[in-house]
């Protein structure tokens, strides 16, 4: 049993067909009504929602890191090789335009995106700590996205201390070996 809903800006509620009708077919949103095609043929609603009080709904559906589904990336720390992240999202409106959807990261300038786009990927991220925030055309959602992506161990402090006094024992072995050769050629 397929039912309409109508929101008016503050509630959703369930539209009454006087006609007892069983199916639903189509719906089609024009500026001012609503057409639903039926088994008992096509209604048409009048609509006339005050836009000013309609707030568009978003919500983050789910993240994919490198693919795969994960449960709740807020401020996780991924590992260097977890690096294509993946937005998808969901943007609820009640106005026949569709609104305009902005995103930016880490604070930086806001960045549109396309009319119909539902999900935002970040290919190859670079270690570091990101903040992704989205905007519904002038409105800043509460919902953002925190994570930081790790640096690989070769780019580590550890790593080049590990590599410097490797290169100096080294440097040191070699420069002995070499100065204990030459005392031998001397005497």
């Amino acid at each position: 049993n397929d039912t309409v809903y109508t929101f008016d800006g503050t509630q959703i509620k369930p539209i009454n067909f006087a006609n007892n009708l069983h199916k639903i077919y189509d719906a089609y949103l024009d500026k001012d009504a609503l057409l639903v095609l039926t088994n008992k043929g096509i209604v048409s609603l009048k609509s006339s929602p005050n836009e000013n009080n309609v707030k568009n709904i978003f919500h983050i559906n789910n993240i994919e890191v490198n693919g795969s589904l994960v449960n709740g990336i807020e401020k996780n720390k991924l590992p260097y090789n977890k690096n294509n992240i993946r937005i998808n999202f969901s943007l609820l409106d009640y106005v026949v335009d569709t609104p305009n959807v902005y995103y930016r990261i880490n604070e930086s300038h806001w960045t549109k995106l396309g009319k119909h786009t539902s999900y935002l990927d970040f290919p190859s991220l670079a270690s570091g700590t990101y903040v992704v925030e989205f905007k519904i055309n002038d409105e800043i959602q509460k919902e953002k996205i925190n994570f930081s992506i790790s640096s690989p161990f070769w780019k580590t402090w550890w790593f080049y201390t590990i590599v410097f006094i490797l290169c100096a024992s080294i440097a040191y072995g070699y420069f002995s070996w070499k100065s204990k050769l030459m005392l031998k050629q001397i005497e």
